[in-house]
């Protein structure tokens, strides 16, 4: 089991806290897109307004979530590890393309969520509904 400050000073070199708060600002996005289209403007920024103060409220809970499973998942000896890697020329050039990455990768998974997860999941639900309604609707018509 590592020490809190050790964990706190990798998450720093890491940059990790700034994930957490980019996947917030992505969650504002989202939803400032999908309601944009159908609501006044001035709702969908109250609304954005509102799940930002959410995020801002909880952002330094989920970092200590994060530095509490660092805590319990390495060592004093891998933090220290870490902290000489991410320290180093070649950690910082790594740390400085890694949020680029990251960004990317969920506007990517994102997109790729909304355009064919999404709706698949949608059409498995509605077959599942369909049948279990057809279903109970064979099995009400039986008893009568």
């Amino acid at each position: 089991m590592g020490s809190l400050d050790k964990a706190r000073t990798v998450l720093e070199l890491t940059k990790a806290h700034e994930l957490v708060e980019q996947m917030a600002l992505a969650s504002s996005k989202q939803i400032e897109k999908d309601m944009g289209q159908n609501n006044k403007p001035e709702e969908v920024r109250l609304i954005v307004q509102a799940v930002d103060d959410v995020f801002t409220k909880h952002v330094p809970v989920m970092i200590e979530i994060v530095l509490g499973g660092m805590v319990a998942a390495y060592s004093d000896d891998e933090l220290d590890a870490m902290i000489t890697f991410y320290s180093s020329a070649l950690g910082r050039s790594i740390i400085s393309k890694q949020n680029d990455v990251n960004i990317n990768n969920m506007r990517e998974i994102s997109s790729y969520n909304n355009i064919i997860v999404y709706p698949e999941l949608q059409k498995a639900v509605y077959k599942v509904l369909d049948k279990l309604e057809a279903e109970a609707k064979a099995e009400s018509e039986s008893k009568v």
